[in-house]
């Protein structure tokens, strides 16, 4: 179970840092409505330059403490929280501009991966 869960953080933390640090700029299939990089994409959803760079740091942040959990197992469970309340409004933005299924797909994989580390850590103690 142990090796799972760190699997779990890699796999979590690592694409969140992919999208927000190394694909920021650049376009991509799964994107909100028909934007290009990260600030259009937030522009899609009727969000400010300003909450790109917010939500960004805060997701940036639960995707290094994810990281960090491998040797801190405390900070599995508020972390995977975090990461999960942030894919449910991922989620919510895709379907409030009417997105295809194909552009939710990546937030709703790292919710359940979330939420499966969420429940390993709390009731399969290892």
């Amino acid at each position: 179970m142990k090796y799972i869960k760190i699997i779990l953080s890699l796999i979590i933390s690592l694409t969140i840092l992919n999208v927000w640090l190394i694909r920021f700029d650049n376009d991509s299939i799964y994107r909100g409505g028909e934007s290009i990089n990260m600030i259009e994409e937030f522009q899609e959803y009727g969000l400010n330059k300003t909450s790109v760079y917010i939500v960004g740091f805060f997701k940036v942040s639960a995707a290094l403490f994810l990281l960090f959990s491998i040797f801190f197992k405390k900070l599995i469970f508020p972390t995977t929280l975090m990461i999960a309340l942030f894919m449910i409004g991922a989620i919510i933005m895709h379907f409030k501009i009417s997105d295809e299924l194909i552009k939710i797909l990546p937030s709703t994989i790292l919710l359940f991966l979330s939420l499966v580390l969420m429940y390993l850590d709390r009731f399969k103690k290892t």
